[in-house]
């Protein structure tokens, strides 16, 4: 019974989002417009994008890592990933 209802709602889920696709497919006319928005997003959304993309994973499992490995010298991470936020966030983007 359980496994029919995954099943269904699966399949709801991608009917969705065949439809989104559907309805949005004219929206770009071009690969460039796809992949970087039209150019509409501006420098804030950019910056906080490859922040949130570079430390998600990062965070949970390079930090708790490096945090076992190294104990309290690990702190030292932070100087150098703050400065690495500072970077992208003013020449990357």
């Amino acid at each position: 019974m359980a496994n029919k209802e995954v099943i269904i709602t699966i399949v709801i889920y991608n009917l969705i989002l065949i439809g989104v696709g559907l309805l949005t497919k004219n929206r770009n006319k071009t690969q460039d417009d796809f992949y970087l928005a039209n150019r509409g997003l501006g420098p804030w959304v950019a910056a906080l994008s490859a922040s949130a993309s570079s430390s998600s994973a990062w965070t949970l499992l390079g930090v708790s890592g490096a945090a076992y490995a190294w104990g309290l010298s690990a702190v030292w991470l932070i100087p150098g990933v703050l400065f690495g936020y500072y970077v992208s966030w003013t020449w990357v983007a």
